[in-house]
């Protein structure tokens, strides 16, 4: 699943109400998570989503979900609003020993609940799950027109730092990716906590903003 931006809508927000959940996924949220990356690729084709097999990819994405619950270097969010999954975030360690501690976001929201805040609590947990678990690093990417995912990562503190020409061509044309970055405080630094958990729990259900 490669999901480098977030598709920000830029029509009228819809009314806000209730609260979501952001929390760790875990193997009964498998099948859930299928049907909404299918949804999310269906829908928004900067993100750039395979589709999944809805039958044959649960026994996999339960098996990858139940090895991730224990990985202190890797996590996947979910969104949790009205009991439906309406985000994601995926947050993986590059493997190379040279790169630990650098990690790979992908990021999205399903359309019916854009322009609630979802993304960037999304993101305020994922840092904040990278800081106790002593990541250093936290990159993503989005297509360069999508200037409302950019504006949202640049206020969570990322940076552009690269841009990968003719990416992706979508819709008939060439289009590029801008490579984006934060810094992550380490344990004990700049206020954070030190920790040797893999947990969140810093992370609380959060009021739409």
């Amino acid at each position: 699943m490669t999901l480098p931006a977030d598709a920000a809508d830029t029509r009228a927000p819809p009314p806000r109400s209730g609260m979501t959940d952001i929390r760790r996924a875990t193997a009964d949220d498998a099948a859930a998570l299928i049907d909404f990356q299918n949804r999310l690729g269906a829908d928004e084709a900067r993100l750039l989503v395979s589709p999944v097999d809805p039958v044959a990819g649960v026994p996999l994405a339960q098996a990858a979900l139940a090895a991730n619950a224990g990985d202190p270097r890797s996590v996947v969010l979910v969104a949790v609003r009205q009991a439906d999954i309406a985000g994601l975030l995926l947050c993986r360690n590059h493997l190379h020993r040279a790169l630990d501690g650098v990690g790979q976001i992908a990021i999205g929201v399903d359309r019916a609940h854009r322009r609630r805040g979802i993304a960037a609590a999304l993101l305020r947990r994922a840092v904040e799950w990278a800081e106790l678990n002593g990541m250093r690093r936290l990159q993503l990417g989005a297509i360069a027109d999508n200037r409302a995912a950019i504006g949202l990562y640049e206020k969570a503190g990322f940076v552009a730092e690269g841009r990968l020409k003719a990416y992706a061509r979508l819709d008939g044309r060439d289009r590029d990716l801008i490579v984006m970055a934060r810094s992550v405080s380490l344990p004990g630094q700049d206020g954070v906590p030190a920790s040797n958990g893999v947990g969140l729990s810093r992370v609380r259900p959060a009021c739409d903003t």
